[in-house]
């Protein structure tokens, strides 16, 4: 019997829930759900002292209705979950907000033991906030010897699993219950009693050093959490305790069956942010580390660029298996992999650290990336610092190159990809092996006023330029093959709108064009727009990538103004207003998503700095704003400000979302498959425990096809040109599940990503297949123990 909770099982390898009768073949959601609604009086009860009053509202969502601690809602939800966890509990301390998420596979008798071990981990978890306090690094409820020196003190995972024993204590001894349910939930408790390290396993003719070893272990085990069982829990731990063959025939059958089982170990890789004895690395530690990962990855990619060009002289081609990117989704990266990444994003985001807090990121931990409570209070934000060190250590742990990749087809129908090194060498070109691994991150920017259904100007373009093919009228044939060539060249929109005016194409396209090529339109004049105001105004008129990776002079001006109020408005705003003192900055756009007032960086910024919130008035929130092109105007002094809605400044940048696309990296495969009569087609991955692991894109010709997966967040926004609503629908939710938004994360963040990656770097080598990329065998990824010492957006 497992222990839930998204942690990982005894003994550190992953168990079939299935196997042990912890999870269920069917789906019921619905059935779990109304379940764990009907037990939560019981759940409660059990630690009615450490809980205010609560009551379930009309939106079926827990709320206290008074407490000295601040705000607390918990809303309970049934969501497919990886295969090793039976439930999982998402605690944010800063908003209050917390969800407890079930296997919607839990077996239903089984719903109130796991519902009473996350609500214990959500009480804990808060209990340490409040006190400052980071999770115990060790587990005491585990099987075998004690650890030697080390103080002993309950882990969450500890704490969950008491919660479990008094709940099936509680089920066990209910005289309303019937015999059968009785019956199970006490050959529950006997297991997890192995499980807990609170009975030896070592059997009756084994070594007596052993044996007492294990026995003593036990003992000091049940001695340290009798204070922490209820009064049915302690003394069915009393009755039950005890060496197997010491038990009823009735007790003992569980637990041998369940010691049967014997998982295979797992293999882990050290984690990142250790020094080389395994020992974690320190706050105060982190820059001296920070540097000696960076001079590492530096040196690494020195030493593959020197063997790359070495291979290259002997007059063959370089094979490799290859990884395009980097970020949280370096977790999924094979060590055999060359690796082709620059030290982007994180590494030149000028913000401080990720907008959630250790607490709202600790399931980071399960992914193996690193231990956030290492180099972060629990209500603190994750220093960039220790993201920077996490990727450059997992960076240096393969083939690597500094730099970036073009994707190319040769006439040999071969695929190919030309290196470019990041000091600006000589590119070298090598052999693709296999499907490579696209991580580039979140996709471009919307330029404002472009239309969702064609929202570049590329796309824009070309929709004119297919439909002016089709049409009679004068000048639309040489327009149709003028665009087509524009295409290719920088600031495409303006000479675009440039040459339709030249041709008079405007009336005939505006008034017999429809949706598609009123949307192309509107695209094209948002572009124009955007170049021309980014041409008149220099360094005045941004995007919010711009500020996010440092290329821009936040002097420039001190009145600025960001068309947006989501999280990368939000991040933007931090930006600036710590680059330049003297700055102002106001938000404007639609609505505030709900998400960022569970983060922790947010409100904070805004009590800082929002007058409305009591701030120093340096920042501005102005929603109920929809934002089309950009409008510019030109003071007495003739100096151009650009606008947003009523508000005029000195500077603008956009955040208004982004582009759903695929990778701009894989442009040059899907204009090879078209030009030689081709197509592209996707299709989604998941494993078999229905998690998402991104997709699939396969270039097909007569003649081959090229396959690559993307992963990260790249794959959070597919695009709707090669997906269906419904593919694009599965994603959203998907992404809902991974990060609940009264978490503080979104899907595309840091710890979704870096989870996303453990799941694929672990089912990648079965061969993911299937109409909807569903692994064809039950396969659980190992959720290794957060023990930083054995070394797991914005």
């Amino acid at each position: 019997m497992a222990q839930a909770g998204d942690h990982p099982v005894p003994d550190g390898a992953p168990v079939d829930l299935r196997a042990t009768g912890e999870l269920a073949d069917e789906i019921d959601a619905e059935g779990v759900l109304r379940r764990a609604h009907q037990v939560m009086e019981r759940v409660i009860s059990l630690v009615r002292n450490e809980l205010p009053p609560l009551q379930l509202d009309e939106r079926g969502i827990y709320v206290a209705m008074q407490g000295a601690d601040g705000p607390f809602t918990l809303r309970i939800e049934a969501v497919p979950l990886p295969g090793t966890v039976a439930a999982r509990a998402y605690v944010n301390t800063t908003s209050g907000n917390h969800v407890i998420q079930l296997s919607d596979q839990a077996p239903l008798q089984q719903v109130g033991e796991y519902l009473a071990q996350e609500l214990r981990v959500v009480l804990e978890v808060r209990r340490r906030a409040a006190q400052g306090q980071p999770p115990a690094r060790q587990h005491l409820l585990l099987p075998g010897p004690l650890p030697i020196g080390v103080v002993p003190r309950l882990s969450d995972d500890d704490r969950a699993l008491l919660a479990r024993l008094d709940m099936l204590a509680a089920e066990a001894s209910d005289p309303a219950a019937n015999a059968m349910n009785r019956r199970q939930s006490r050959d529950r408790f006997a297991v997890a009693l192995d499980e807990a390290g609170l009975r030896p396993r070592a059997p009756a003719d084994a070594d007596a050093a052993v044996r007492h070893r294990e026995e003593t272990a036990a003992q000091l085990r049940l001695a340290f959490v009798e204070s922490h069982l209820s009064t049915a829990g302690l003394g069915m731990v009393r009755e039950l305790a005890v060496p197997v063959e010491q038990l009823d025939p009735a007790d003992a059958r569980p637990v041998l069956q369940y010691r049967a089982i014997q998982p295979a170990p797992a293999s882990t890789a050290r984690s990142p942010g250790l020094h080389p004895d395994g020992t974690p690395i320190s706050r105060q530690e982190l820059p001296g580390a920070l540097r000696r990962a960076y001079q590492a990855r530096l040196e690494r990619s020195e030493a593959t660029l020197e063997a790359l060009r070495a291979e290259a002289s002997q007059g063959r081609l370089p094979r490799h298996r290859l990884m395009i990117g980097g970020g949280a989704t370096l977790v999924a990266r094979d060590s055999q992999m060359l690796l082709v990444n620059a030290r982007g994003r994180w590494h030149l985001d000028p913000i401080e650290g990720i907008v959630q807090s250790a607490d709202q990121v600790r399931h980071l931990s399960a992914s193996g990336i690193g231990d956030p409570y290492q180099f972060a209070a629990p209500r603190q934000r994750l220093p960039l610092d220790a993201i920077r060190l996490w990727q450059d250590t997992l960076a240096a742990r393969g083939p690597l190159l500094d730099g970036h990749a073009e994707l190319q087809v040769d006439r040999h129908n071969r695929l190919l990809a030309l290196l470019h090194p990041a000091d600006g060498s000589t590119p070298v070109r090598i052999a693709v092996d296999g499907e490579p691994l696209i991580a580039t991150g979140v996709p471009p920017e919307i330029v404002p006023g472009c239309a969702p259904a064609v929202p570049t100007a590329i796309e824009a373009i070309s929709v004119l330029a297919e439909y002016l093919a089709g049409e009679a009228v004068p000048h639309a044939r040489r327009a149709h093959q003028a665009l087509l060539d524009l295409a290719r060249e920088p600031a495409p929109a303006t000479k675009a709108s440039a040459l339709l005016n030249e041709y008079a194409l405007f009336d005939h396209l505006n008034a017999a064009g429809g949706p598609p090529v009123a949307a192309a339109l509107q695209t094209l004049r948002a572009s124009a727009d955007w170049d021309h105001a980014r041409t008149v105004a220099p360094g005045r008129v941004l995007l919010g990538d711009e500020v996010g990776n440092g290329s821009y002079d936040p002097t420039v001006a001190d009145r600025w103004v960001i068309a947006g109020v989501g999280g990368a408005a939000i991040a933007n705003a931090e930006i600036i207003l710590r680059g330049n003192p003297n700055a102002t900055v106001a938000m404007v756009g639609s609505t505030v998503p709900w998400v960022l007032e569970n983060d922790a960086q947010y409100l904070a910024l805004r009590r800082q700095h929002d007058a409305a919130l009591g701030g120093d008035g340096r920042l501005a929130t102005h929603t109920g704003h929809r934002l089309g092109s950009i409008v510019l105007a030109t003071d007495d002094d003739g100096l151009v400000r650009p606008q947003a809605a009523h508000l005029t400044a000195e500077a603008y940048v956009a955040c208004l979302g982004r582009v759903p696309r695929m990778p701009p990296v894989l442009d040059p495969l899907r204009t090879w498959a078209s030009q030689h009569n081709g197509s592209t087609h996707g299709h989604l991955l998941f494993d078999a425990d229905r998690q998402y692991l991104g997709y699939r894109l396969s270039f097909h010709t007569a003649e081959a096809r090229h396959d690559v997966i993307v992963t990260g967040a790249a794959s959070r926004m597919p695009p709707p040109d090669i997906f269906s609503s419904a593919d694009i629908a599965r994603v959203t939710t998907a992404g809902l599940y991974e990060a609940p938004p009264e978490s503080g994360n979104v899907a595309a963040g840091f710890m979704a990503t870096a989870n996303q990656a453990a799941r694929l770097a672990f089912t990648r080598p079965l061969r993911i297949t299937g109409d909807a990329g569903v692994a064809p065998q039950p396969t659980h990824p190992p959720r290794p123990r957060s023990q930083p010492e054995q070394g797991t957006s914005r």
